[in-house]
C-alpha cells in the first residue's frame, strides 16, 4: 500500500488503468 500511494503522490496520478488493478490490492490488504 505504500509503495501505491507513494506512486500516486510522486506523480499527481497514476493512470486509471493503475488505480484499477492497485485497488483490488488495498482492499484485499485491509480485511
Amino acid at each position: 500500500i505504500a509503495k501505491a500511494e507513494h506512486a500516486i503522490d510522486n506523480s499527481g496520478f497514476t493512470t486509471q488503468l493503475e488505480l484499477e488493478a492497485k485497488i483490488p490490492e488495498w482492499i484485499a490488504e485491509t480485511e
